[in-house]
């Protein structure tokens, strides 16, 4: 058997998990109430191999993840939509275990609480999950053959993949503000609130943890002194003046709105400076490289 027509295999059986859970998963709703104190044996064992499903539609993730990173380039005109590609795998890869923290929840509280926006969020991340499967499933297939080794890519300094990190970074970042601000209008239920801001932190880690993998691969036999080149250095030196820039003024503005709205966390406060500076100094690094599929190439 050969590698891709087991991974397509693998796919296919991730659909195909997504479609069952989502069966079980309206079959249940109705199910657990009130009225049945207790699960039935056939609703545990429909959980038991939904646990499974979402075992595979995870190693799935991992494997359009490396394919997603191995074909950054494989066409400069889209790899904007590529970053942002990543993200969202990224995204539902985090949480494929808070699918599986919800079920858990249901299944504990329903016969005392409300688990309607338990059952909201599950059907919502389940739908993101067959998005985000179905479209790299696609795009894995449509870029057969034009993978590059990852290391050695990263090895060259390649620009584009360079560039394409900040993408990832400025997508955090605009996905961390969203989901920040989310969290404080009564998008997400009081008691996933520390989950859901757990996620976003995970969420600010990527492009973090992204840069320095990058840096350090790329120049694991120089000395530190020589791992930047004078145009990356040039760029991210220019993102950290200008985020240091606005970031003064806006931290100012953030502690006063954080003494004039006390009911808001210290978190809220936190996250939004540090999604908004990420942002900047992604954005700022993004449009000194500009390239085809972007904006206009400079002149």
């Amino acid at each position: 058997m050969t590698k891709n027509r087991l991974i397509n295999i693998i796919g296919a059986l991730s659909i195909l998990g997504l479609a069952y859970c989502a069966s079980a998963f309206f079959y249940m709703k109705p199910l657990l109430t009130p009225a049945m104190p207790v699960p039935s044996k056939l609703i545990l064992n429909l959980g038991n191999w939904a646990a499974i499903a979402y075992l595979i539609v995870g190693i799935y993730h991992l494997i359009l993840l490396v394919n997603a990173l191995q074909t950054i380039s494989a066409d400069e005109k889209r790899v904007f939509l590529h970053s942002f590609y990543i993200v969202a795998l990224i995204l539902s890869g985090i949480t494929l275990l808070t699918d599986l923290s919800l079920l858990t929840d249901i299944g504990k509280e329903f016969a005392i609480w409300d688990v309607q926006n338990e059952w909201t969020m599950l059907f919502g991340f389940m739908t993101a999950h067959l998005i985000v499967v179905l479209y790299g499933t696609y795009a894995r297939n449509h870029n057969r053959g034009r993978e590059q080794k990852l290391f050695e890519k990263i090895r060259k300094g390649s620009d584009i993949f360079f560039v394409a990190l900040n993408q990832v970074g400025f997508i955090c970042a605009i996905a961390g503000i969203a989901g920040v601000l989310v969290s404080r209008i009564g998008g997400v239920p009081q008691s996933f609130e520390t989950g859901f801001m757990l996620m976003l932190s995970i969420l600010a880690l990527v492009p973090l943890i992204s840069f320095f993998l990058y840096w350090a691969i790329r120049n694991r036999r120089k000395a530190f002194s020589s791992w930047f080149d004078e145009k990356q250095v040039a760029d991210s030196v220019t993102g950290a003046m200008i985020a240091f820039l606005i970031a003064l003024p806006m931290f100012i503005l953030l502690i006063a709105g954080s003494l004039l709205l006390p009911t808001l966390p210290a978190p809220f406060w936190l996250s939004l400076a540090f999604f908004a500076t990420l942002g900047i100094f992604s954005g700022v690094v993004i449009f000194r490289n500009r390239i085809p599929g972007m904006v206009e190439e400079t002149a």
